[in-house]
């Protein structure tokens, strides 16, 4: 869960999707009822304090010590966004890095939100959002994601878009 303060998706992750495993990502608090799951006696999150660029190498270095040289690929099940970023592309950026270094890939779901910058008319916002869509769409020989879908949940403000889909 990158940009998890104050732990919203951290808690849905934790409770409803019932993960035995999650770094919540932020530099920021999270609310202290997140660290309140638990899977058998281990705590479920784990709170990184810290931005994703920097997280990356301890999650890498957190695998290879609870996995051995027996790493599993990828690492992370689900990638969740909702980080605070000046430019949306930048959202797509850190999800495609932390595929280039294994910590996510073929099969993660991911769900990014994407916060429109520029513009203020939904035309213009959606049309941001297209952009990013159509990049991952089309990278490689058959781009990198499928099944993506661009929604607009309820929690999400005017100029916010969530895309969703499973990385190839």
């Amino acid at each position: 869960d990158c940009g998890a303060a104050p732990g919203g998706w951290t808690q849905f992750l934790a409770t409803k999707v019932q993960c035995k495993k999650i770094y919540s990502i932020d530099p920021g608090e999270l609310d202290p009822i997140v660290f309140n799951t638990h899977y058998g006696d281990e705590r479920v999150v784990q709170h990184l304090r810290q931005k994703v660029e920097y997280a990356m190498d301890e999650i890498l270095q957190l695998e290879v010590v609870e996995e051995g040289n027996n790493r599993k690929s990828p690492m992370v099940d689900i990638w969740v966004s909702d980080m605070c970023l000046y430019q949306m592309s930048q959202q797509v950026d850190l999800m495609l890095q932390a595929r280039e270094v294994g910590i996510v890939g073929e099969g993660t779901f991911f769900v990014l939100t994407l916060k429109c910058t520029i513009g203020h008319s939904r035309k213009t916002f959606d049309e941001q959002v297209a952009t990013q869509c159509d990049r991952l769409l089309s990278l490689g020989s058959g781009g990198a994601v499928r099944d993506l879908q661009t929604i607009h949940l309820f929690s999400n403000r005017g100029g916010e878009r969530t895309i969703l889909g499973y990385l190839t």
